[in-house]
């Protein structure tokens, strides 16, 4: 059975209609693609696109809100952290604690050099992998450019760790 022809007008009436009552269902998006399917073919491309125009309304831009800057922890403050944590059980001085820290950032790093994987048990495991040599792209100006491997530092949080991150 053919389908009967529709006027620019019963187009436009049928879109100011759904305009005024919007089910929870729908979004613009839907409005859009119903109204675009009530179009008729042979309607001039220039009231297509007028009904089109008018059944999209700009969506209001919703700010998300900005999260607190995560506080970082220098050198300086773990070791005054180290320095209470240990004075609790016997007397330490803030330059012993350094001495702490130093030696055991110093091991971690000679470990590392040399090729030993790191594990601290309830936090997790250091290890060093090797990234391939590989082509990218000047962000300025397009021309690739070669990426030699290089060796980077791979840090795998415990499960105890990783816990903890969850809950809180």
């Amino acid at each position: 059975m053919p389908r009967k022809k529709e006027s620019a007008v019963d187009i436009t009436a049928e879109t100011k209609a759904v305009e005024a009552k919007p089910t929870s269902k729908q979004t613009s998006n839907s409005k859009t693609a119903k109204i675009s399917k009530n179009v008729s073919p042979s309607l001039p491309t220039s009231a297509k696109t007028t009904v089109a125009a008018k059944a999209t309304k700009p969506t209001p831009k919703v700010k998300k809100e900005a999260l607190p800057k995560p506080k970082t922890i220098t050198r300086r403050e773990l070791i005054q952290e180290v320095a209470k944590a240990v004075g609790q059980y016997m007397e330490i001085t803030n330059w012993d604690a350094e001495e702490i820290v130093s030696e055991i950032i110093n091991s971690m790093i000679t470990a590392l050099k040399s090729g030993d994987e790191i594990e601290v048990r309830k936090f997790g495991s250091f290890r060093v992998r090797t990234r391939n040599a590989r082509r990218g792209r000047n962000p300025k100006n397009g021309e690739a450019v070669a990426v030699p491997s290089k060796s980077i530092v791979f840090f795998k949080m415990g499960r105890e760790l990783k816990e903890s991150l969850l809950k809180s």
